[in-house]
């Protein structure tokens, strides 16, 4: 709750129209979190990795950019736990990291990621 990846998953899965309503408030209805779960934890590994492309694809140009992986790294990176994931002197480095820093890190994981496994442009 309140990270910028929560933010995108929560849009991505606000999909059901609710009648008699102009705009949606701000809440899942229960199939839709019933859907989102089952998709984060069930769903055939094409499935996932579509819907998490159409998630991370921030422009909507149908391509993975730089910028569309690092603002998906830095989402990441903001959740309480993801850098525990990192190296432990990656962590420490990040820790040290103003805001400024912590885009500059994300972007160059995009880049090393897109030189590593190529890009979808």
């Amino acid at each position: 709750p309140g990270s910028e990846l929560g933010a995108l998953l929560f849009k991505a899965a606000q999909v059901q129209v609710v009648a008699g309503k102009r705009k949606r408030p701000a809440l899942l209805t229960c199939y839709e979190l019933l859907a989102l779960t089952g998709l984060l934890f069930n769903a055939p590994e094409q499935d996932l990795l579509e819907f998490l492309y159409a998630v991370f694809d921030f422009d909507m140009d149908d391509r993975l950019s730089e910028d569309d992986l690092t603002i998906a790294i830095y989402a990441f990176l903001q959740l309480r736990d993801a850098a525990e994931s990192l190296a432990e002197e990656d962590r420490e480095d990040y820790a040290k990291l103003d805001e400024r820093g912590r885009r500059a890190e994300a972007r160059q994981m995009a880049k090393d990621a897109i030189r590593r496994y190529g890009s979808t442009e």
